[in-house]
């Protein structure tokens, strides 16, 4: 992870431990939607770090300035956008207990059942 002070990290971590962050989190757990909980982890939940008019008050310094310099976006700032990334991902093991690897692991057996049940329903018309 790219060394950032410990305030900014603190923040990011206050950031997505939000109820409408870990809510989504959860509902998409539950609903077994790995690869939308890995999308919104990566994407949804930093979007809105780059609206920088709306941030909370505890996502701003004394200054009323954000604590982020620059939007945490793949575009521009990659950096902040992996440590994004990387504290979303320790938040959401440390209250739900599920990890980037594990949600990766459950995307790839999807994937596989997905390709099986593709190819055992070509082999089904074939047969037809």
């Amino acid at each position: 992870m790219a060394r950032r002070d410990e305030k900014q990290l603190a923040t990011l971590r206050a950031w997505y431990k939000q109820d409408w962050i870990l809510d989504k989190v959860r509902a998409l757990h539950d609903a077994a939607q790995w690869e939308e909980l890995e999308e919104f982890i990566h994407k949804g939940a930093l979007m809105p770090l780059g609206r920088h008019d709306a941030l909370p008050a505890f996502m701003l310094d004394e200054k009323a300035k954000t604590l982020f310099p620059c939007n945490l976006s793949p575009i521009g700032n990659e950096e902040g956008w992996q440590d994004g990334i990387e504290v979303g991902w320790e938040v959401v093991e440390g209250e739900l207990g599920l990890t980037h690897d594990e949600v990766h692991i459950k995307i790839r057996d999807l994937q596989q059942n997905d390709w099986d049940d593709f190819l055992r329903r070509a082999e089904e018309r074939k047969k037809k």
